[in-house]
């Protein structure tokens, strides 16, 4: 990679743009994903952010385009969890029952692109993928070998393990949203740099290198 090639921070925007583009269609997904109205017990699939879907939707366009682009996508696939991606595909299959988030036609192409990106980084650029996808060596080295039939398989099945990054953090989600309507968005970037921060940190503890 030539420093022609990069944004002025050093990063490849020909990454940045697939990852945004990435976020962005999660947002689109998360802006109609309206919690169940009845009480009691969730139905499949159903959203942890749901209740942040009007607020998602209130954001403009150009609004929306800041929140996505941020350094680390946000699905959150596990990547650095390596007892997921261990053994023979079909035993993450059998482990994990249809029916997930991203169940939905629209959820699934999302999850299907996401899917074939990570497959993409793990092959030639496992240093990004580490810092964008939160992906252990370990996730890389398997994620690597899987054929594009196994991706295909993983995305129609839509494990529930496979969810929005930060989604048991709603807090944190709505200061995001908050700091996107902010001009100038430095608040924004400063919350989503702490979020790289955070993934490096949690990669780093999966493989035993921080405490």
């Amino acid at each position: 990679m030539t420093q022609d090639s990069q944004s002025p921070g050093g990063w490849d925007p020909g990454l940045l743009a697939p990852l945004a583009e990435l976020n962005e269609q999660l947002l689109e997904l998360l802006c109609g994903a309206e919690l169940p109205a009845a009480s009691g017990a969730r139905a499949v699939g159903a959203w942890p952010l749901g209740n942040l879907a009007a607020e998602l939707r209130a954001l403009t366009p150009v609004m929306r385009s800041r929140l996505a682009r941020c350094p680390y996508l946000l699905i959150d696939a596990a990547f650095g969890q390596s007892e997921r991606w261990h053994g023979p595909l079909i035993r993450v299959m059998d482990a994990a029952p249809a029916g997930g988030q991203f169940a939905s036609a629209e959820g699934r192409t999302l999850l299907r692109r996401s899917l074939l990106f990570a497959w993409h980084l793990a092959g030639s650029n496992r240093a990004m993928a580490r810092i964008t996808l939160g992906m252990s060596s370990d996730c890389a080295e398997r994620i690597a070998q899987f054929r594009l039939r196994d991706l295909e398989w993983l995305a129609e099945l839509s494990p529930p393990w496979i969810r929005p990054r930060w989604d048991d953090q709603p807090l944190h989600w709505q200061r995001l949203i908050a700091a996107a309507r902010r001009e100038p968005p430095l608040l924004l970037r400063q919350l989503q740099w702490h979020g790289l921060a955070l993934l490096a940190a949690r990669a780093g503890q999966a493989e035993g290198l921080l405490c």
